[in-house]
């Protein structure tokens, strides 16, 4: 039975989350502080983390910063906060998803099943060892899921990691950020285009020498990004 650690501070709605969480057939340790959650954390292993992002004390981002620094599980974070800056916050933070309050628990409990089927088939997936993909200057371990540029490893997140396969495996193409979340986060991009830009200014930071130039990963200006074929002569 999946388990899900939810951080939320009224008593009320951890209920009525809890209640739909676990008609979908999982276990939820509810937390009501963050700092509590982030001891009960450490012992323990979830499979997933849901959180409000409206507590004031600690920081809820640098609280996404600590979460994320322990743990490769999904980490999905809800708030009332309607600016898209204040999403690229949480989502910077180490989020996989931001979903707005007022929330629908349906969706809010559709959305945790589908990131945790999405976590399943990564750790399932029959991937023969040693496949070794290779664009370029930059080299993948399929089966152990790291990346080289040139002769440095590159640490990603599962996301980034799976945001740079997948248009690797697209050389040239262009691909909009809608298209990007439906092909990477598994979903309708309601709300993914902030997401998708986060993770690949995090993705360009990790990976080109110089993010403001990039010669891996390009926009293609009022569309989208590519992978990029070559090395543009800047």
């Amino acid at each position: 039975m999946p388990e899900v650690l939810l951080i939320e501070k009224e008593e009320e709605l951890a209920g009525k989350i809890t209640q739909y969480l676990e008609l979908q057939g999982l276990k939820v340790l509810v937390e009501h502080d963050a700092l509590a959650a982030l001891v009960s954390f450490a012992r323990g292993r979830y499979d997933l983390i849901l959180m409000d992002a409206d507590f004031e004390e600690p920081d809820p981002v640098r609280a996404l910063e600590m979460l994320r620094a322990k743990t490769a599980a999904p980490i999905l974070a809800y708030s009332g906060k309607r600016e898209e800056a204040d999403a690229i916050r949480i989502l910077d933070a180490g989020a996989d998803d931001h979903i707005r309050k007022p929330l629908r628990y349906g969706e809010l409990s559709a959305r945790v099943m589908a990131a945790l089927r999405q976590k399943e088939r990564y750790q399932s997936a029959e991937i023969p060892e040693g496949e070794l993909f290779e664009y370029r200057d930059i080299r993948v371990d399929c089966a152990k899921r790291r990346v080289w540029v040139g002769k440095k490893e590159k640490h990603l997140t599962r996301k980034e990691y799976d945001l740079l396969l997948f248009m690797m495996r697209h050389p040239g193409r262009v691909f909009t950020r809608e298209e990007l979340y439906r092909a990477v986060w598994n979903d309708e991009a309601v709300g993914g285009v902030a997401t998708v830009t986060v993770h690949v200014r995090k993705l360009r930071d990790k990976i080109e020498e110089r993010p403001s130039e990039p010669v891996y990963v390009g926009t293609d200006w009022g569309t989208g990004y590519v992978f990029l074929e070559e090395e543009p002569q800047w």
